[in-house]
């Protein structure tokens, strides 16, 4: 890493400046609220973290890596949190994640979600956890503006549990919210 965009910046939205690397972008956080990082307090330079918080963007925004078939299979699930968020990302694991994204901008290839069924090789745990983790997006908002969604996650979920779910079943077992009226 480099000295670029890891000292604080007090003018900035974030403590810490984004990292740019190719169409992608790191960003890494700490402070004393808001962010899951070790020691829970403000530091000068993101080096002094033992863990950070980290997200990642593509070319249209802040992606969630389990999504996105380009972002390393063995690097996902460092983004476990429900939007895509890895949280507690120790300094070895930063090191990865972001020598991988700089691979990504030497090869020229940015970083676009897909929907669950359009990733390739995902076992069940990691269908389930994308279930889990996309639910929310999907029944929160009103059923005719999620229609799609909610019939690819009900395929999904159904062929995770080897068995024809309704929406019920699925809040039931924790796979959806109940939509709103």
């Amino acid at each position: 890493m480099t000295d670029t965009n890891l000292r604080g910046c007090p003018e900035a939205t974030h403590l810490f400046s984004g990292r740019v690397l190719g169409a992608n972008t790191l960003s890494v956080q700490g402070d004393r609220a808001g962010y899951a990082c070790l020691p829970r307090e403000r530091l000068a330079d993101i080096r002094d973290y033992a863990a950070v918080e980290v997200a990642v963007s593509g070319p249209g925004g802040r992606v969630d890596p389990r999504r996105c078939p380009d972002f390393d299979k063995g690097l996902r699930r460092l983004f476990d949190h429900a939007d895509g968020l890895g949280l507690y990302v120790s300094q070895d694991d930063l090191v990865l994640v972001e020598d991988h994204l700089r691979a990504l901008a030497l090869e020229g290839i940015p970083l676009v979600e897909r929907a669950p069924d359009d990733l390739p090789g995902l076992d069940d745990a990691e269908i389930l956890a994308l279930l889990r983790g996309i639910d929310d997006a999907v029944f929160a908002g009103q059923w005719g503006s999620g229609a799609a969604e909610v019939s690819a996650v009900g395929k999904l979920v159904s062929a995770a549990e080897g068995r024809s779910l309704d929406i019920s079943e699925m809040v039931h077992l924790g796979y959806a919210s109940t939509p709103a009226p």
